[in-house]
């Protein structure tokens, strides 16, 4: 089991342990510390930190969530990193953006996909009652949500383009990609009610 202390961008000290067969996003998590993170695929670069001491094992990710230069720098991402030794990280964001619980996850319903211009489309989603946060959808602006597929085999982060309501209605603009596992999915299969 190795140390990890993660120093936040305004002087905060988060500490959790790591198993070296754990990435260190698992490891914290498991130690109930949430940090900012998406894809866990090594695919976006959300958890991407600097490496101030110590020794990882990074498994394979995008070099367009972490480039060459970048690594070499010492950057790293959480998600694809496995502790070597007692680590000191860095962190581009504040303590604020910690978490010390999960994300909720909730149900939503497909109820509008629609072409807006060459490749893209209007997503508007429904959130399906909820014992806890009932219907709302109360979000921040700019804040993105994370979308599973019906079948439960990928998830993508999308931005939010509408206001927080009480209604639980969700808009999204998304840009298909070609050979995009979500990109099929809406292209080819998607359907009202999913």
């Amino acid at each position: 089991m190795y140390k990890v202390s993660l120093l936040t961008r305004d002087g905060a000290t988060i500490a959790f342990d790591a198993d070296p067969s754990d990435t260190l996003l698992d490891a914290a998590e498991r130690a109930s510390i949430y940090l900012p993170a998406s894809c866990r695929e090594g695919g976006c670069g959300a958890c991407r930190v600097s490496r101030a001491s110590g020794e990882v094992e990074l498994m394979s990710y995008s070099s367009v969530a972490l480039s060459e230069d970048e690594r070499m720098a010492g950057d790293i991402l959480l998600c694809r990193a496995q502790p070597r030794s007692d680590l000191a990280l860095r962190a581009p964001f504040d303590e604020a953006a910690v978490g010390l619980a999960p994300v909720p996850e909730r149900r939503a319903t497909l109820v509008a996909l629609e072409p807006v211009g060459s490749g893209t489309l209007r997503l508007q989603l429904q959130y399906e009652d909820d014992p806890t946060f009932g219907r709302a959808a109360q979000f921040t602006a700019g804040q993105f949500i994370e979308l599973t597929l019906p079948d439960g085999s990928s998830k993508r982060s999308y931005s939010l383009a509408n206001a927080p309501n009480w209604d639980g209605t969700l808009e999204l603009f998304i840009r298909l990609q070609p050979h995009g596992a979500f990109s099929d999915y809406l292209r080819d299969r998607a359907a009202i009610g999913d």
